[in-house]
């Protein structure tokens, strides 16, 4: 399967092409079927393919597929008006899990990869007599994740095996459209309020962030071999024959210091009463709840881990005003990453949303009808609502219109309609605005964001055309009469 490179929102086949073509196929739409399972599913990967997981507050968008290594995670921020990603030192990732067995450090690479859920990855290496299994996983609410590490020693002798971490705090990005470092101090020192763990912190005169690593039963040390802010936790055991150890690597964020050790501490202790494996098979299970099936495993793979990409990559909460916002892609692969377009949100991404969750959508709805109302149509802009890049886009100002339509007609949610009434008026007359005396509507980019000489497409009438359409039912709804 391909990297994940393409936006959040490439979701077309969920509402319409997978539907039409399972049914032409013979197979019931994907609305008929039962939901999938959260079963473990085989994942075929290329040496330097990456693998996306997160929740709503941290995104892992560079997971390894060679090593495990997470290049850089992220969070969104509404002061910087984007995503703020965690680097490396020196093209190192931020975090690396290691291997040592009798002494002897083993290189990780051509990890086997499957996925529980659709969404939470699972690798699988084997050296010797060891059977390494590592675990992302980024419990649904939590502003943290952990990679649950387990070896089981399959030979008939004992090892001694040694699991760890590294962790590599290099810099700060802010992500609008590209990573650009930030100026400001960066340290390391001990995590207050939590034992095992160490805390790296930035700052300058407008933002502050900090991460922490928990590491349970391991110890840690900054390793100055590697760099002054680079440091290793690690548990060293002896493995019977048959026997298996288990370690948790819990990644914590925040606005500062204290936030980033309490939310480590948050999963810390969830982990400790409920057991790992009991938070990875409860995410898995949310996960798989919002999928659905076509009957055909190659199918249900592609449709839920997209499905799956666009909840948590097209959509996020900022870390500093808790706001549901709407981007582009969380991960920096995209090349206009963290920015706002009504197109990708609205009619690209909003589809899935609505029909695996009615009331998650009606948020990220209300978010395009508030936040985003005054520029819509405008090419691109910060989470904000402010303009990035300038441009009227027509089919961008008809998508807010389509979306509500479909959320209406899928809901029958009056309430909302009702509330967001004043946002008919502001859209029908954006619209109103682009009409030629001719009755077709200008646009003065298409939707590839091309500055045109031609004022008038075919596609962005047609689709013009529709948001009226569905305006007409919306005022039916209101009982207005036009």
């Amino acid at each position: 399967m391909q990297a994940l490179r393409t936006p959040a929102i490439w979701l077309f086949f969920l509402t319409g092409a997978a539907g039409i073509s399972a049914a032409g196929a013979g197979t019931p739409a994907p609305r008929e079927l039962l939901r999938p399972s959260a079963a473990s599913v085989p994942l075929s990967l290329d040496h330097d393919d990456v693998l996306a997981t997160g929740n709503q507050w941290i995104a892992l968008p560079e997971i390894a597929a060679d090593d495990g290594a997470i290049q850089s995670f992220n969070v969104l921020s509404m002061h910087e008006h984007g995503l703020l990603q965690v680097n490396g030192a020196r093209n190192a990732p931020a975090l690396r899990p290691t291997l040592t067995v009798n002494g002897r450090q083993v290189a990780l690479h051509g990890l086997r990869w499957s996925l529980l859920g659709y969404w939470v990855p699972v690798a699988q290496f084997r050296s010797g007599g060891i059977l390494l299994t590592l675990t992302y996983c980024a419990p649904i609410g939590a502003r943290a994740a952990f990679v649950h590490v387990s070896a089981r020693n399959l030979g008939s002798a004992p090892q001694r095996v040694d699991l760890g971490m590294e962790a590599s705090w290099g810099s700060l990005s802010r992500v609008i459209y590209a990573a650009m470092p930030m100026r400001g101090t960066l340290d390391a020192e001990p995590a207050p309020w939590l034992n095992q763990a160490q805390m790296f912190r930035y700052g300058n005169a407008a933002t502050e962030f900090a991460w922490v690593l928990s590491h349970p039963g391991a110890d840690g040390r900054l390793d100055l071999s590697l760099g002054e802010r680079d440091y290793r936790a690690h548990r060293e055991v002896t493995l019977a024959a048959g026997a298996k150890v288990r370690m948790d690597f819990i990644l914590g964020v925040g606005l500062e210091e204290y936030g980033a050790a309490t939310h480590a501490r948050s999963l810390r202790r969830m982990i400790a009463l409920e057991g790992a494996r009991a938070v990875i098979a409860r995410t898995a299970d949310w996960c798989a709840s919002r999928g659905r099936t076509t009957g055909r495993a190659d199918l249900d793979l592609l449709m839920n881990r997209n499905l799956l990409f666009t909840r948590f990559y097209a959509w996020g909460r900022t870390l500093d005003t808790e706001q549901l916002v709407g981007v582009t892609s969380r991960s920096p692969r995209y090349y206009v990453s963290a920015a706002y377009w009504d197109r990708d949100a609205m009619l690209w991404s909003f589809p899935g949303l609505l029909r695996s969750d009615p009331a998650f959508a009606r948020e990220a709805l209300a978010y395009a009808l508030t936040t985003q109302l005054g520029d819509t149509g405008v090419h691109s802009r910060y989470i904000d609502g402010a303009v990035l890049e300038d441009g009227f886009e027509l089919d961008e100002a008809a998508a807010p219109l389509i979306a509500l339509a479909d959320y209406a007609r899928a809901t029958g949610d009056l309430r909302f309609l009702r509330r967001h009434r004043d946002a008919l008026d502001v859209l029908e007359h954006g619209l109103l605005a682009r009409r030629a005396a001719s009755g077709l509507y200008r646009s003065v980019q298409d939707s590839q964001d091309e500055n045109r000489a031609q004022q008038f497409m075919t596609y962005d009438n047609a689709l013009v055309w529709k948001a009226f359409q569905d305006l007409s039912y919306l005022r039916r709804q209101l009982r207005e009469p036009r």
